[in-house]
Parts: C-alpha cells; sequence; structure tokens
C-alpha cells in the first residue's frame, strides 16, 4: 500500500502544481497586462483556486508521508477541485 500512495501522491502533486501554476499565471496576467481581455476570470476565483491548490498540495504531501490514507485524501482533493472547477461556470 505505501508506494501506492506514494504514486498517487506523486500524481495529485503533479496536477495541483499545475493547478497553482495555471490560477497563478492568469491572476499574473491580468494585473500586470496593459491589454484588454475579453474574457476575465474573476480575481476572487483566482486567489481561491489558488489556495485550493495549495491545500490539495498539502495533502499529497501528508499522503506521500502516509499520515493521511488515500481513500480519505482522495474524496477530500476531487471534492475541493469539483468545487473549484464549478466556480468558472457561476
Amino acid at each position: 500500500m505505501k508506494s501506492i500512495n506514494i504514486i498517487t501522491g506523486i500524481v495529485l502533486l503533479i496536477i495541483n502544481v499545475l493547478w497553482v501554476s495555471f490560477h497563478s499565471y492568469f491572476l499574473c496576467c491580468y494585473l500586470i497586462s496593459p491589454y484588454l481581455w475579453y474574457f476575465m476570470i474573476p480575481y476572487s476565483i483566482l486567489i481561491w483556486n489558488i489556495l485550493v491548490g495549495l491545500i490539495c498540495i498539502i495533502l499529497a504531501i501528508l499522503l506521500i508521508k502516509n499520515k493521511i490514507s488515500l481513500k480519505k485524501c482522495l474524496i477530500i482533493n476531487i471534492t475541493i477541485l469539483l468545487i473549484g472547477i464549478l466556480m468558472h461556470f457561476q
């Protein structure tokens, strides 16, 4: 079971780092860019998704260190990421 936790934790870590970098990139582009964007994601949703990604990164690290079970980590991670995705469609 330990190797499954490590592999799943690394996959979750990669997904969540990409999640945070994607939303951080858009936040920086919106704040710094002199261009007018046709479609912008609200700042509150970007900041929320960055925080969600950081929480999920912490969960992935806890899974790698075997401090949390695989089932609990996946349920929390998928739930939080689905909430983050659904916030884009408000």
